[in-house]
């Protein structure tokens, strides 16, 4: 994984993953998803050139051209010979919990590819990386608003979940009960009101902060203890096996920038 303009990007480099800061980001190429993976992420996945990509929940496969997960949803995805661009919504994207919510009780949820039908030119020429920069975010916000077109509205988030989220952000490491004495409630009824509210759990979306700090110190090319530790994890062992079981690879494999490179807005 390297931090790269995206002039610089390698063409040996299997995968480039377009960030859009704290909302989600862009990923293509050609080693997207390889062995199990349970992410935070509401996951849109989209097959450019409409062959289909096999996507597994552990019971059975599907031939899929379009599909969407809700978070932490246990798969394997098998690209095959699709052209496959994966769209990451982060807990902080206000889309997320619209989605989360309504796969909640669906896990995967096949989409139609026609909704993206008019999308082809711009998808395709992100794919080959040859999309202005600038127009990745319009991409991203474009795909997911096809997907929220075809959901029923959701009511308004509670005021205090948005407080227990700014807090949480400023302090992943803030113990449950300060969160909850802030909010006038008990530690019990704020974890329920939490995913109730946004369709992951509050412990969850604590670990997923704490991953944000990890991705940036990997980025930075710390040590993977100092990585570890920043992210509250107990030791590099203990984040080894997280980070595997997010991104289907080790610290180390990621780290390669022949397999993964980073390109900010």
């Amino acid at each position: 994984m390297a931090f790269v303009d995206r002039k610089e990007f390698s063409p040996r480099c299997r995968d480039l993953v377009y960030c859009l800061g704290r909302r989600g980001s862009v990923r293509v190429g050609t080693n997207i998803g390889r062995g199990m993976t349970c992410r935070h992420p509401v996951v849109i996945l989209l097959s450019v050139n409409e062959s289909p990509f096999g996507l597994s929940d552990g019971s059975c496969t599907r031939l899929l051209k379009a599909a969407m997960l809700g978070p932490l949803v246990p798969h394997t995805l098998a690209p095959n010979d699709s052209e496959l661009l994966c769209i990451n919504v982060l807990p902080d994207d206000p889309a997320f919990r619209h989605l989360a919510l309504w796969l909640s009780s669906r896990g995967i949820h096949p989409l139609e590819p026609d909704i993206f039908s008019d999308m082809h030119d711009e998808l395709s020429l992100l794919f080959a990386n040859r999309a202005p920069l600038q127009t990745v975010a319009a991409v991203y916000d474009k795909a997911l608003q096809r997907v929220l077109n075809q959901l029923p509205s959701m009511p308004a988030l509670d005021p205090r979940v948005s407080i227990l989220m700014r807090m949480i952000a400023a302090d992943p490491f803030a113990p449950v009960g300060a969160l909850a004495s802030t909010c006038g409630m008990s530690a019990t009824g704020m974890s329920h009101l939490f995913s109730r509210s946004m369709g992951i759990s509050m412990r969850s979306y604590r670990l997923w902060q704490k991953s944000a700090i990890a991705w940036c110190g990997m980025l930075q090319g710390k040590e993977l203890t100092a990585v570890a530790h920043s992210a509250g994890f107990t030791d590099a062992a203990h984040f080894s096996r997280e980070w595997r079981r997010w991104y289907g690879k080790t610290p180390s494999e990621s780290r390669n920038p022949e397999r993964v490179q980073v390109v900010f807005r």
